[in-house]
């Protein structure tokens, strides 16, 4: 394939600029979940603004053209010709959350690793688009059509930014997301975002759960609960924390003061989509609570029978009747992201990742069963359908050849869940950064990426965006 020698030589001789502009986007804190300070001229928060200014900066001192639309999205374009291909990624984060051991938003460098919130979900991947047109740039390969690289600020905020590109501008012939994974996710599977809440009348003699609380985002497994019980001996709660950690696998620890005991599990966190690769501490939490002798209320049998629904290590779904799977994209995934029982009110909210297959009125029916089977109230049971595109698909063979040539091995489709901008177009798909199986972190503490995957994901998105503009 033409260039790739010259593009692949750019790539491993960029790594210090990389480095430190990276580092300039990670140290802008641009958090777009709930608890941004929207305005108008910052529909994101301000921070979200300051990370697109950034990488406006950027992309005009490597030779882009650059605008913005409403302080919302920027596009920096390369090429002649009519526009062919989008590569769209977005700049705002998760919140850091708890358990880093590094600065969240100073990049550390441990030798190959790099530590930040962003730098692989998604500044890291977004910056390697940069650096992917800088290498033809640079080294003068021109292209026949251009190519547009589209930044975002609302990606982790359920995709509010997309319609303010997608109603300014017309779709482009094909897009992809570099905010997944190689080889190719051309299978999309279903989703849903589940709400759930009830009220009760608290548990007032005996031994009783004050509350239990855990997670703050529904898009990871949580990594720590807590809870508060009393009306209970020292020993009794020794001895069912015991059983509960190796049952459960996971470590739980206490303290006591007049009486009452504050209680904390320890959890591995991970995306929601590999929900089956965490160790919940929410639902490790509730199998001990509920093993404990509590007493007879309508409180505890609610608690009991949430945690019967959804108990530790059923993360498929099984026991509430909702699993699903078909020979496309596999089996269902149900990851438990936050969950409150404090103060008269259980409030959950579940992510879940459903085969291809899945409809949305047959998936809300066995909702419901499972919901009136709890007592809880469904609040939110949102639906996006799967898709498919086929791997012959003229554009993607061009990705897949540039992935085959910079990896030196064979590429193949994969069906994955998690919402992505590619969702956002009639004709798109995610492609990059991590290799298949590779767990970053994301949304969770510590989130890493390797520099020579982004170093090599510079060299495939430059191959792919000559191949198909060139």
């Amino acid at each position: 394939m033409r260039h790739s020698e010259t593009i692949k030589e750019f790539a491993q001789n960029c790594r210090d600029e990389y480095l430190a502009d990276l580092a300039e986007l990670i140290a802008i804190p641009s958090v777009s979940e709930e608890k941004f300070e929207a305005s108008d001229e910052a529909p994101f928060g301000t921070y979200c603004v300051r990370a697109l200014e950034k990488m406006m900066e950027l992309c005009r001192s490597y030779g882009l053209r650059t605008r913005m639309i409403g302080n919302v999205i920027g596009i920096a374009e390369y090429g002649e010709g009519e526009r062919e291909l989008d590569i769209v990624s977005h700049l705002d984060v998760q919140p850091a959350g708890p358990g880093w051991i590094t600065d969240p938003f100073t990049m550390t460098v441990d030798d190959d690793t790099l530590y930040g919130r962003g730098v692989s979900d998604d500044k890291g991947p977004a910056l390697a688009a940069l650096y992917a047109v800088r290498a033809l740039i640079e080294n003068g390969i021109k292209l026949k059509k251009t190519v547009r690289l589209v930044f975002g600020t609302g990606e982790e905020y359920a995709m509010q930014d997309m319609p303010y590109y997608t109603n300014a501008e017309p779709f482009p012939p094909f897009m992809f997301t570099p905010d997944h994974c190689y080889p190719i996710v051309n299978t999309k599977k279903a989703a849903s975002m589940l709400a759930f809440s009830a009220d009760y009348e608290p548990c007032g003699t005996g031994c009783r759960v004050i509350s239990v609380s855990g997670g703050e985002n529904r898009g990871a497994v949580p990594e720590n609960c807590t809870a508060i019980i009393a009306g209970i001996t020292e020993e009794a709660l020794s001895d069912a924390i015991e059983k509960a950690a190796q049952r459960t696998g996971l470590p739980f620890v206490y303290e006591e003061k007049d009486g009452v005991f504050m209680l904390e599990s320890k959890g591995v966190s991970t995306h929601a989509i590999k929900a089956d690769k965490g160790k919940n501490a929410v639902t490790a939490m509730l199998e001990l609570v509920c093993a404990l002798p509590l007493a007879e209320c309508e409180a505890h049998k609610l608690l009991r029978r949430f945690s019967e629904t959804f108990p530790h290590g059923d993360v498929e779904g099984r026991e509430a009747g909702l699993y699903l799977s078909d020979d496309i994209s596999g089996g269902s995934l149900y990851n438990l992201g936050i969950f409150r029982f404090e103060e008269g009110k259980l409030t959950a909210h579940i992510r879940c990742t459903l085969p291809y297959s899945a409809e949305a009125e047959s998936f809300r029916d066995l909702i419901a069963s499972a919901a009136n089977r709890i007592g809880v109230n469904v609040d939110r049971c949102s639906f996006d359908p799967g898709r498919h595109i086929p791997l012959d698909d003229p554009y993607i063979e061009k990705l897949l050849k540039s992935y085959e040539l910079h990896y030196g091995e064979k590429a193949y489709g994969l069906a994955m869940g998690g919402g992505c901008y590619a969702h956002c177009f009639p004709h798109g798909v995610a492609f990059g950064c991590e290799p298949f199986g590779t767990d970053t972190r994301m949304h969770g503490a510590q989130e890493f990426v390797k520099l020579d995957v982004m170093q090599r994901s510079i060299a495939v998105f430059a191959q792919s965006i000559f191949e198909i503009c060139g």
